[in-house]
């Protein structure tokens, strides 16, 4: 796993054999990928508060809440930034957290409104509450593969395709 321009040059270069990271719409010519999950966007907000729909954040004149995502190189967050960008709204991260797991605690201690993926299969925290996004491109995450692919290759793309869809249905 890594960000896709050191995967496409380990692929490339022969160092590995496959590749998990988020797939982009952008063409990378001789490496092929296999999607195995799409993940909607959520807002992440305390299961206490009074916010009960992204609108009611989003449709502020200006929005005084701070933000926590990972960190502004991975994708969701650029996607994210950018669907705010084409609906002219402005609001930018406080806080940039490593891990989705983080982001849900410290928005259940109060710290902000998190920017999340709903995983298909996985639970919330019983703390936090997740708002939906409609209208927000959804994240893609799968494998990247370059050249001919091995027999032992083929069958961990089998695999992780049987558990992707295994977690889809749980969705």
């Amino acid at each position: 796993a890594g960000r896709v321009s050191e995967i496409r040059e380990s692929l490339r270069s022969g160092r590995i054999d496959l590749g998990l990271a988020t797939l982009t719409d952008a063409d990378l010519p001789g490496i092929d990928s296999h999607p195995l999950l799409v993940m909607p966007m959520a807002l992440l907000v305390p299961a206490d508060s009074k916010l009960t729909e992204a609108g009611q954040i989003l449709g502020r004149d200006r929005i005084d809440l701070p933000l926590l995502t990972l960190p502004g190189h991975e994708p969701a967050c650029r996607m994210f930034q950018e669907e705010l960008q084409k609906r002219g709204i402005d609001w930018f991260p406080a806080l940039e957290l490593a891990g989705l797991d983080l982001i849900s605690r410290y928005v259940a201690s109060g710290f902000g409104i998190g920017l999340s993926l709903r995983v298909p299969g996985a639970q919330m925290p019983a703390d936090v509450r997740a708002l939906p996004l409609p209208g927000f491109p959804e994240v893609r995450f799968g494998a990247l593969t370059s050249g001919r692919i091995s027999p032992l290759t083929r069958h961990f793309l089998a695999e992780a395709q049987t558990v992707a869809a295994r977690m889809s249905e749980l969705a």
